[in-house]
């Protein structure tokens, strides 16, 4: 506050200490006594700022912004909604039927995932009830706060669910098998998915398999027979 008082510009003290120009304008806007939803007009709006020198330098700020700005959080939103297009676009070739997100909170839900899925799968292994579309790439340290601040409640609400990031992630996100949250780089490989239906009939192929008497059964002990066989003599 010392160094604007004193005559330098936002930006010239932001990149001194490598920091955004957007959030020192807003950290100035804040300090000079205005409330944060003022604050938040002003930067989306900052032609309605009274004061010439403080309009001019906010709007210069928001110009050179390459990560913050109202123009780049725009950018980031239109991203999102376009790969949210491509995921339910994915799922309708798939024929895996699906509520989006609009349409859950339509239905009174608080905080929902992008995508419902009305009949569940199972994906390397682990069954997905819900699938998050995330046009970024996922580290350690975000995909660690977005576990605890939205996946977190999902899995408590409407059970195990795959995040994709379309960006790419690390290695090792994974590991955490009891977060119930199956991270992804795109959407899953047919290798890699199977409905609940076709799960269901490998599970009754194998219990028939087990019945005492069956013909799959009776193959079996004539295998095992034959190798004990072999193996006594």
């Amino acid at each position: 506050m010392r160094r604007y008082q004193k005559g330098e510009s936002l930006l010239t003290i932001a990149r001194s200490v490598n920091f955004s120009p957007c959030h020192l304008g807003r950290l100035l806007l804040e300090h000079s006594g205005f409330s944060k939803h003022e604050v938040s007009n002003f930067i989306k709006h900052p032609h309605t700022i009274a004061d010439k020198r403080m309009r001019t330098e906010l709007e210069e700020c928001i110009e050179e912004d390459e990560h913050q700005s109202p123009y780049i959080n725009t950018i980031r939103r239109v991203i999102g909604v376009e790969y949210e297009y491509i995921l339910e676009e994915k799922l309708r070739n798939a024929n895996l039927p699906f509520v989006t997100e609009a349409t859950l909170r339509n239905q009174g839900y608080p905080r929902t995932p992008d995508i419902l899925l009305q009949l569940p799968v199972v994906v390397s292994g682990q069954i997905v009830t819900w699938i998050d579309s995330k046009a970024m790439f996922g580290d350690a340290v975000t995909h660690s706060h977005y576990i605890n601040d939205q996946y977190q409640s999902y899995v408590n609400r409407f059970g195990p669910g795959l995040v994709i990031y379309w960006f790419g992630c690390v290695e090792g996100l994974n590991t955490n098998s009891t977060s119930g949250v199956l991270a992804l780089e795109d959407f899953p490989a047919p290798s890699q998915l199977q409905t609940m239906d076709i799960c269901c009939e490998q599970n009754e192929a194998l219990d028939r398999a087990l019945l005492p008497g069956s013909e799959e059964n009776k193959s079996t002990e004539d295998f095992s027979q034959a190798g004990w066989l072999s193996s006594a003599n």
